[in-house]
């Protein structure tokens, strides 16, 4: 088994990529947050804080009767985003550098757990649910976001963005190998079966269509694309030609890009 690994930037050179999640699925997310029940006083466990973008949400939203640990499993990015947030984290939301596998030794209690786009990243990604499981208390609420990259898609088609729509429809069988990037298809199955009551469950898909919107895929987060690109196999040349077709699409108008879809599953013990 590989070890876990995470395909783009952390810490500071990261936080680009990462604002382009919260640009695309904050407000969302936080509407979803909101119909599962988080409420003032609530003691909550933020797995894969990031850049901290929601953590300091979550915090607002609990109060100052409530408690926000926040983690990740990159000291650097732990780093990063203390320093990002100091002049606006309160004194109840906690950083962390604590893995998912280790919830368990947290000595902090939760009745609430939030994890987005950070399962697929994980050999064993079910074991972390099952451990959410164990950690929450009866009526206990987990939601967790995950993304099916296969739904990605541009409108006219270029070779840069929306392969894994053919190359990688469905989620893997097995874990232990490889990350999943179409885990969003198995997340309801995968709480259902751990233990979880469903009450709620979606999926998302932003569309970019207006000059502003597509430009995110631009500038600096394009490096982090291009990072996990030649990780997996396509050349400098190759990048390099997509790349100037994103471009050209990004440029046009008439283009679309349909980033990849998030499923929500809000699940309670």
């Amino acid at each position: 088994m590989r070890e876990d690994i995470y395909d783009f930037e952390v810490g500071k050179k990261g936080q680009e990529g990462l604002d382009i999640l919260d640009i695309m699925f904050n407000p969302h997310t936080k509407r979803c947050l909101e119909h599962a029940g988080l409420k003032p006083g609530m003691r909550v466990l933020d797995i894969g804080c990031g850049r901290g973008a929601m953590s300091l949400w979550l915090a607002q939203k609990v109060g100052v009767t409530g408690n926000v640990i926040a983690i990740d499993n990159s000291e650097n990015q732990i780093n990063a985003t203390i320093d990002l947030t100091k002049a606006q984290a309160p004194k109840w939301l906690h950083f962390k550098v604590h893995s998912a596998y280790d919830i368990e030794k947290l000595t902090e209690s939760v009745d609430f757990v939030y994890c987005r786009f950070i399962l697929h990243h994980l050999n064993n990604p079910t074991q972390v649910i099952e451990k959410v499981y164990e950690l929450l208390p009866k009526g206990g609420i987990f939601v967790a976001e995950e993304g099916v990259v296969s739904a990605a898609f541009t409108y006219p088609k270029v070779a840069a963005w929306g392969q894994e729509r053919t190359d990688a429809r469905y989620p893997h069988d097995t874990e232990g190998e490889d990350r999943d990037g179409n885990f969003g298809m198995k997340l309801h199955h995968q709480m259902k079966q751990t233990g979880f009551e469903i009450h709620y469950a979606d999926l998302y898909q932003p569309l970019l269509y207006t000059n502003e919107q597509k430009q995110l895929l631009g500038g600096p987060a394009r490096e982090g694309y291009k990072q996990y690109a030649l990780a997996h196999g396509i050349s400098e040349k190759e990048w390099e030609k997509n790349a100037k077709e994103l471009d050209n699409l990004i440029a046009n108008p008439a283009g679309v890009i349909g980033f990849y879809q998030s499923c929500l599953v809000v699940g309670r013990k």
